[in-house]
């Protein structure tokens, strides 16, 4: 028996694209689709979207190409690496000293918000 919008969503979601839904929604779709036989219409109607071409196109009920926003990452492999043993190293580091010795032993000069984004990346606060 199929759960109404009531029983499967606690609260009402009003959502102009896909893109606006988080991904633990966007979830839902498949088990929607496939285990409660709601239609694309129903399902679309239950999440307040227009459309799930994302669904149809990759298999999955969000785009996995789609880029996020920013630059591109001006840190190789080897930058990284150097990061961490670095890290390893001085566990109490300023961002600008890991700036600075990139730039004189990987001749790198990255910017203090990249270092911030790429530590994140690796766990590190």
């Amino acid at each position: 028996m199929p759960l109404s919008q009531a029983q499967f969503f606690p609260y009402v979601i009003k959502a102009q694209s896909p893109r606006c839904l988080p991904r633990d929604l966007k979830a839902c779709i498949p088990i929607l689709y496939y285990e409660q036989n709601f239609t694309i219409k129903e399902i679309c109607g239950l999440l307040g979207i227009k459309t799930l071409s994302y669904s149809s196109t990759y298999g999955v009920p969000y785009n996995p190409h789609a880029r996020t926003g920013g630059c591109h990452q001006i840190l190789n492999r080897e930058d990284i690496k150097f990061i961490l043993a670095l890290i390893e190293c001085q566990h109490c580091i300023y961002l600008d000293e890991i700036q600075e010795e990139l730039y004189q032993h990987c001749d790198c000069r990255p910017s203090i918000p990249t270092l911030v984004c790429t530590l994140q990346r690796l766990d590190h606060s």
